[in-house]
């Protein structure tokens, strides 16, 4: 094809496709760039520039997807269509486009010579624009209409379709969003204005028709945009809806460039409306390593994250004070706004054929999914992500039988199953009502193995490998709304040996997140998720060890999660599983063994597994709160786990709920002694045998748990924990505090004795009488001489069976010190309202931060 000066001029074609049939909204239009994105041939050749030239055609194959229940039968018609210059410019060939009867859910295309579109040019001496658009339009049997447009030809000269960015520029220029830096040209590596993006943001936000208020000389907001800069207007309007408030000193600095940090929050701003702020980050588990949580972008660029609208730039790195170039701002804006991006990738490869043939091409009319690895591999990818998306024939699910192992994934990509005809994702806010249709049978082709960064698996059922389903072995890949160790259907196990490993040195990956349409089921796998010598994973929002709706037990047989050092020349640091955002947490219930395991040691070589955080989740309870446990709702196992953290703050949204046979929360030996540091905190506890059991070889705290009905409370067999602000209640046949050997251990003179907590001396209490509005509480305290201790007053409905707690409710503290002989009074008045028969106990915990059991109750009179 010729290459001539650019017109400019969009041209605009309607086409009235007719359905008939029942219902309406008969048909659901596939969009361009959508599940199964219309073809368009020029001159033969698929994904041509389609710049009408003399005697030459242009064949359009729209595809549609039959929404109903019933088949339906489709036919079209084409109207005139008129070009510039002259009207019949373009000539319809084909008078009507067929279908036949189209299944209920499933697309026809047409296929045939005779069933599609031929646009040709019927003047030979006139040339039309290079570029134009045609508008294709649906009527059903009652009336509605449905549109989308196809743009044809290129908008810029510098942006050629070979460029990974073409479809983005083209898809803004088509939205209005911009009409480029000069006629023909769109400066696609300059780097994006405070200006430009005003412009660029308000326009995808409010639509192509939306002008501002003009600005009027005199009273500009910023000293530096004048009324008679275009982009005045602009400017202002942001600063109206609180979005930006300029750079400082009365100025806007309206031709400075735009960083990638700055950038995150422009964009949410724009899109979200004053006021707006994304959840804090939460250091020790930022997805980038060099994006902090102290950082005032942090929060933003982390939503941007869970929105899938950034991936970072490589090696889990933000870059966050790199420029944007006006061909990234492209990506940014259609990611963020959710604008439907134009045309086919340039990466883009289509796996129809469900065989595993590998004939060296992946071409329209057979591509396997080895073929289309092989492909994409092949295939560099600047700074755009390449796809791979599914079409294969018939209603599926189609099961793909690897015969041999699969290639590693080495380059950035996107392997879509929702892009298959009839697959869709989750929308339930518990459990999983996603319909996938791709399944890959991995018994001899396992595992797929992520290479690389920033590559995305979404929509797939991956079973029945010897070893792992996915293998990650590089940063800032992500997999979502997968059925992992099932079927497609999410109901029969047919289990990998491992779901998800992330190997040695695999960081800042995500597995699931907070949108419905990115849970995974993990079910039925030896082992559910692995997390080996790597840091800043993130584990969100799936279902792990339950069928899809949450209720019901598919068990990861060896446990669900597992984080550990392999090696002493790489912990595994700050990996997180849940999150404080809505959404975060998962459903780790129904396995075999621990639902969440960390394990470490210092012994002759350091393996650390350091500051994980478990926060939100549901172990051991179903979807719907009821009992659905593990053996072992958390273990924590060695001296080489540091720091970790199990909840938060407060009972929500920071803390677990967790429920288990055996013991919800268990601190236990390795090499060297049991785990360090470990803060227990704002969690639900009950059901279990044990609520917290453990060895802990360093100090850490038990504060603020709702701890109970369980058989028994808190079990401290060696070490020190401050146990503190609980409410702990229906201990059973045990104690809601127990320092080993079970049972009471009755205080000694001085408190001379050693074991858990130093065994430290519980109050006596004396007293405890109600007056009005308070209550007065006396008693005393042995303990060592000359120390000072904090005791914590609690009120319960009925003591506990032995006599001694229970603690339902803290009524607060006081501080004793001892005399020399080691005796302290209690003597304090409480400003409560009790009512007599309840019961009064107490503990007492020392600097150090050791705690005692509870007293014996005193009933209140």
């Amino acid at each position: 094809m010729m290459n001539g000066s650019r017109a400019g001029i969009a041209v605009t074609g309607v086409f009235l496709f007719v359905a008939t049939g029942t219902g309406a909204d008969l048909f659901e239009n596939i969009a361009p760039g959508d599940l199964v994105p219309a073809a368009l041939v020029a001159d033969g050749v698929p994904g041509g520039n389609a710049v009408l030239e003399p005697g030459e055609t242009v064949v359009v194959e729209p595809s549609w997807r039959n929404a109903t229940p019933v088949p339906v039968t489709a036919t079209g018609t084409a109207s005139a269509f008129g070009g510039p210059g002259a009207p019949g410019l373009y000539t319809v060939v084909d008078g009507a486009a067929s279908y036949g009867t189209v299944a209920a859910g499933q697309v026809a295309s047409c296929q045939s010579a005779g069933d599609c579109y031929r646009f040709a040019v019927g003047a030979p001496s006139t040339r039309p624009a290079q570029h134009w658009d045609a508008t294709f339009g649906e009527a059903t049997s009652t009336g509605s209409l449905k549109t989308w447009t196809l743009h044809v030809g290129d908008t810029f000269t510098d942006v050629p379709r070979a460029s990974p960015f073409y479809r983005f520029v083209e898809t803004l220029v088509h939205h209005g969003v911009t009409g480029g830096c000069g006629t023909s040209s769109y400066c696609p590596s300059a780097a994006i204005t405070r200006e430009q993006l005003a412009v660029f943001a308000l326009a995808a936000k409010d639509g192509r028709f939306f002008v501002p208020t003009a600005c009027t000389l005199g009273t500009e907001m910023f000293a530096d945009v004048p009324a008679t800069s275009p982009f005045c207007r602009w400017v202002e309007e942001l600063a109206r809806r609180g979005v930006v408030t300029g750079c400082g000193g009365g100025q806007y600095c309206p031709g400075a460039s735009v960083s990638r940090e700055q950038m995150a929050v422009f964009m949410l701003s724009t899109k979200e409306g004053p006021g707006y702020a994304p959840p804090a980050c939460v250091p020790g588990s930022q997805p980038f390593f060099d994006v902090p949580a102290s950082s005032p972008f942090c929060k933003w660029i982390e939503e941007l994250a869970r929105r899938g609208v950034v991936t970072g730039c490589g090696g889990g790195n933000y870059c966050p004070t790199a420029t944007v170039p006006r061909e990234q701002m492209a990506v940014f804006i259609s990611a963020t706004f959710g604008i439907t991006v134009y045309g086919v990738a340039p990466y883009m490869y289509v796996v129809n054929s469900a065989d595993d043939v590998n004939d060296g091409a992946c071409s329209p009319s057979h591509c396997s999914f080895r073929e289309a690895l092989a492909i994409a591999n092949a295939t560099p990818n600047p700074g755009v992500r390449e796809e791979i998306r599914f079409a294969i024939a018939g209603s599926g699910p189609h099961v793909i039988r690897p015969a041999s192992a699969l290639p590693a994934i080495t380059e950035a990509v996107v392997v879509d199953g929702y892009s298959q005809a009839g697959a869709t994702a989750n929308a339930l806010a518990a459990g999983s009502n996603a319909v996938l249709k791709i399944e890959l049978d991995l018994s001899t082709g396992g595992p797929i193995r992520l290479s690389t960064s920033s590559a995305l698996l979404r929509g797939l059922a991956l079973n029945r490998s010897p070893a792992a389903a996915v293998s990650v072995e590089g940063s800032g890949n992500a997999i979502e709304g997968c059925f992992i160790g099932t079927d497609a259907g999410g109901t029969l196990d047919l289990g990998n040996a491992t779901g998800i490993i992330i190997n040695l040195g695999g960081n800042a990956n995500r597995i699931g997140a907070t949108l419905p349409g990115q849970r995974n089921l993990i079910s039925g796998n030896a082992r559910g998720i692995g997390i080996e010598s790597s840091s800043n994973n993130l584990v969100q929002g799936n279902l792990i060890g339950t069928d899809r709706a949450g209720l019901v037990a598919i068990p990861n047989s060896s446990g669900a999660i597992y984080i550990t050092s392999i090696t002493h020349l790489a912990g595994a640091d700050s990996n997180v599983i849940g999150g404080l955002e809505q959404g975060a947490g998962n459903v780790v219930s129904g396995n075999g063994a621990a639902g969440i395991l960390a394990s470490g040691y210092v012994g002759a070589s350091l393996r650390i597994v350091s500051n994980t955080r478990i926060q939100a989740n549901l172990i051991g309870i179903g979807a719907d709160g009821s009992y659905l446990p593990n053996p072992v709702g958390i273990e924590l196992n060695g001296s080489g786990v540091w720091g970790a953290l199990i909840g938060g703050t407060s009972v929500a949204p920071a803390g677990n709920s967790i429920s288990a046979v055996a013991a919800g929360v268990d601190m236990t030996i390795g090499i060297n002694g049991g785990p360090k540091n470990v803060s227990i905190r704002g969690n639900r506890i009950r059901w279990s045998q044990y609520a917290v059991r453990g060895v802990p070889s360093a100090p850490g705290d038990i504060t603020a748990n709702v701890i109970g009905p369980n058989a028994a409370g808190v079990l401290l067999e060696a070490g020190t924990m401050a146990i503190r602000g609980n409410s702990i209640v229906g201990s059973g046949g045990g104690l809601g505090i127990d320092l080993a050997p079970n049972g009471v251990t009755p205080n000694d003179p001085g408190d001379g004795d050693v074991g858990p907590n130093g065994l430290q001396n519980f109050p006596v209490l004396t007293a405890a009488v109600r007056s009005g509005n308070a209550l007065t509480i006396g008693g005393s305290l042995n303990s060592a001489a000359s120390a000072t201790y904090t005791v914590e007053i609690f009120v319960s409905t009925a003591a506990n069976g032995s006599g001694y707690g229970e603690g339902e409710t803290s009524l607060g503290t006081i501080s004793v010190t001892t005399d020399a002989a080691g005796n302290a009074p209690i003597a304090v008045v409480l400003p409560v309202t009790v009512p007599a028969g309840r019961v009064i106990t107490a503990t007492a915990t020392d600097a150090a931060g050791n705690t005692s059991e509870f007293s014996a109750a005193r009933t209140v009179q």
